[in-house]
C-alpha cells in the first residue's frame, strides 16, 4: 500500500522601503532604508532624473535571501537641482 500525501509549501517574503518617502533639498542628502525578507532577485535603485535626484552611496546588496532571513540596505539620495 502506498499512501501519497500533498506536500504544499507557502513562502511569503517582500520588499519594504522606510521611508516611504523623502523631500530633498538642492545639495542636501537622505537616507531610506530597503529590507528584503525571503525574496530572490536582483534590485535597481536609480533615479528617473539624475540631474535633480541622484544616488550618492548604496551598500544594498542584491542576490537571494533565504527563509526567514532579512538583508537590509541603505540608500543615500542626493538632491542636485529644483
Amino acid at each position: 500500500m502506498i499512501i501519497l500525501f500533498p506536500l504544499c509549501v507557502f513562502a511569503e517574503g517582500g520588499i519594504s522601503v522606510s521611508p516611504s518617502s523623502i523631500s530633498l533639498e538642492v545639495g542636501s542628502t537622505k537616507t531610506f532604508t530597503i529590507s528584503a525578507y525571503n525574496t530572490i532577485g536582483d534590485v535597481t535603485i536609480s533615479s528617473s532624473n539624475s540631474g535633480v535626484a541622484s544616488l550618492s552611496s548604496s551598500e544594498w546588496s542584491t542576490g537571494m535571501v533565504g527563509e526567514k532571513e532579512t538583508k537590509t540596505g541603505i540608500i543615500t539620495v542626493k538632491g542636485n537641482a529644483v
